[in-house]
């Protein structure tokens, strides 16, 4: 299953799941997540209730975590700050080649 702008895709172009469907996932799962606060506010609520809307959340996060499009994390200028600190420390070297090993480090 490869994850290509915004859609899944499994081969078929029956299962392109929008980033709308994500959405309306997303939105359901706040809802329920209101419920569950509104129900532990209430001291009286059931118990019962409590742990299907726990279960519903789990689910939805579930589904979620796989819909949603994963982006390579862009490389910060800190982390190429502490790749370059630690190169430096473990080993000292000419330019050209300090170059090279922070292109190989990131």
């Amino acid at each position: 299953m490869s994850k290509e702008n915004g859609h899944v895709k499994n081969g078929n172009s029956q299962f392109e799941l929008s980033l709308t469907k994500l959405a309306k996932l997303k939105k359901k799962r706040s809802a329920f997540a209101s419920r569950k606060r509104a129900l532990l506010l209430n001291e009286n609520g059931g118990q019962g209730v409590k742990e299907s809307l726990d279960k519903k959340i789990k689910l939805l996060d579930k589904w979620i975590k796989t819909l949603e499009p994963t982006k390579p994390k862009p490389i910060t200028k800190r982390a190429r700050k502490k790749v370059k600190k630690i190169l430096q420390k473990v080993m000292p070297a000419s330019r050209a080649n300090k170059k090279r090993m922070l292109a190989n480090a990131l």
